[in-house]
């Protein structure tokens, strides 16, 4: 080939790769749906009064003096989920991921449990850069990101009221880590604020979080490792947020809280949280659900929970946990005030995709301050079966 023939030809692969590469730069983000879930069928059991047959995790209040235990057996379908999963590259220089969570656990407004209708657990979006991160919407507090494994508290999380601070509330959170293999990582959230006491005959009502017109304020320090179970990760956060106490007067709520997913082994997993602090009924449970004392004063509280996991293979996990809230005994109130909350429990999971089979035992200790009630039990069984997709 002469020479005037190869520069020709070099001249024209040239100018088909810048087209190629002007082209390939011109492109929309690449985007991906995905549609993913669980179909869960739950039986429920229970040998006494519990504040939710379907997923409770508080001993209702019996007199003692009658005697009488009540028992029940049901079953629902309202911890299924359905998750829609959207992913796209190249924007911003960034990825971005959205989540859209659904469960059955709502209710129409004056309806029952028998009429389950969708309801919004997560809706969040996330943009992410290789060190740093934003994310927006409908998530767990950063504070709390950790929830036990279970088929059985799905829509409220297990430990709810013994240890873990549970709520999924708006917020926007940024950060950032360093590193490679270890990371350290620093992140902050301005969180909706919210009451634990809304009024259910007007819906429109601003609560006492709402009227401070202020966010409650998030943060934490985080270190990871590794990734799936060759990793794990601890974080150590603070809350702080505000409410009406009176006409003109802002009350505190404030905590701070040590979070933690550890795989010992590839088989074996320890998860939990643990955490101190005032008024936290408004982030789910916290208190045992309770924020101010009779005379308004913030209710003191600490509580955490742990849970053991091991995978004896990839189909079959076993596992227990214990977790406990232990509010100040002055702060609450001095007939239905709880002072003491206890749960453990214990689990099996066994899956075959997409069949996934489980069974989990809880027992419920919860005190009360007046002698009448004192100490309430109730033992709970759930078996689930279901579909994963």
């Amino acid at each position: 080939m002469r020479l005037s023939q190869q520069l020709f030809v070099l001249i024209a692969l040239g100018i088909t790769t810048s087209l190629s590469a002007q082209q390939a730069s011109d492109r929309p983000p690449r985007e991906s749906v995905e549609i993913k879930g669980v179909l869960l069928l739950n039986a429920h059991y229970s040998d006494d009064l519990v504040n939710d047959r379907e997923a409770p995790w508080l001993a209702a209040p019996r007199n003692q003096m009658s005697g009488e235990r009540i028992e029940a057996l049901g079953s629902t379908v309202r911890q299924s989920r359905v998750l829609v999963a959207v992913s796209a590259t190249e924007i911003l220089g960034a990825n971005f991921e959205g989540e859209l969570d659904l469960d059955f656990f709502g209710t129409q407004p004056g309806g029952s449990r028998r009429d389950p209708m969708p309801r919004v657990r997560r809706l969040v979006g996330r943009i992410t850069w290789p060190n740093a991160w934003v994310l927006f919407g409908q998530e767990a507090l950063p504070i709390s990101t950790i929830d036990p494994s279970s088929f059985s508290t799905v829509s409220v999380p297990g430990f709810t009221g013994s240890g873990n601070l549970s709520r999924w509330l708006p917020q926007v959170r940024i950060g950032m880590e360093m590193g490679t293999s270890l990371r350290i990582g620093i992140e902050g959230a301005a969180v909706a604020p919210r009451f634990n006491n809304m009024l259910d005959d007007e819906p429109s009502h601003p609560d006492e979080a709402e009227l401070s017109k202020r966010p409650f304020i998030q943060g934490r320090l985080l270190t990871r490792w590794g990734a799936g179970d060759n990793g794990g990760e601890i974080s150590v956060g603070g809350h702080y947020g505000w409410y009406t106490s009176g006409t003109d007067t802002l009350g505190v709520t404030r905590a701070a809280a040590v979070s933690g997913q550890i795989f010992l082994t590839s088989m074996v997993e320890i998860r939990g949280e643990a955490f101190r602090g005032e008024a936290l009924g408004m982030l789910g449970g916290g208190g045992i659900d309770q924020t101010l004392s009779p005379n308004g004063e913030p209710v003191r509280t600490e509580g955490g929970w742990a849970q053991l996991n091991v995978h004896l293979s990839p189909q079959l996990e076993v596992g227990g946990g214990y977790g406990v809230d232990n509010p100040h005994n002055a702060d609450v109130d001095r007939v239905s005030g709880r002072t003491y909350n206890m749960t453990w429990e214990l689990h099996g999971h066994f899956r075959v995709s997409p069949l996934v089979i489980a069974v989990e035992y809880r027992r419920i200790e919860t005190t009360y301050y007046d002698a009448v009630y004192d100490l309430q039990t109730a033992n709970c069984l759930n078996a689930a079966l279901g579909l994963v997709f």
